[in-house]
């Protein structure tokens, strides 16, 4: 869940970075009426500053896109492990719980705190798997 969340957060950073980025280098997206221009040094100049603070934010949110993929990369790779699947043998002796080693012909050896224990799988009456034994 973290980790959707994070590249979520990154596609919407690098988005709004790229559009920023646009914006800095091709100027405003928008038609304007001659009658509504600027003279051209002041226009020039009022385009420059805000084609300096686009620039300045995009850059911003493009290392901020970098950083929430990073962190993200970090958290698949870095984070806890999966602890192994386990499995419950119920048998007329009782029941055992560990991870699976092997089965073969009709036995199945599971480790467990104690140690390797081997179970004839004939006279298991259930066998269940589990994300932790009790």
């Amino acid at each position: 869940m973290v980790v959707g969340v994070l590249l979520a957060a990154a596609l919407l950073t690098g988005a709004a970075g790229a559009l920023l980025l646009l914006r800095a280098a091709h100027g405003r997206p928008a038609v304007t009426s001659a009658d509504e221009l600027l003279p051209p040094p002041v226009g020039d100049h009022i385009e420059a500053l805000d084609s300096a603070q686009a620039l300045r934010r995009g850059i911003s949110l493009t290392l901020g896109c970098a950083l929430l993929l990073l962190s993200a990369v970090a958290t698949t790779w870095y984070g806890p492990e999966r602890t192994a699947p386990m499995t419950q043998v119920t048998t007329p002796v009782g029941t055992l719980c560990g991870s699976t080693v092997r089965i073969a012909h009709g036995t199945l050896v599971l480790k467990t705190a104690a140690g390797e224990v081997t179970v004839d799988l004939n006279r298991a009456s259930s066998l269940r798997a589990s994300s932790a034994c009790p």
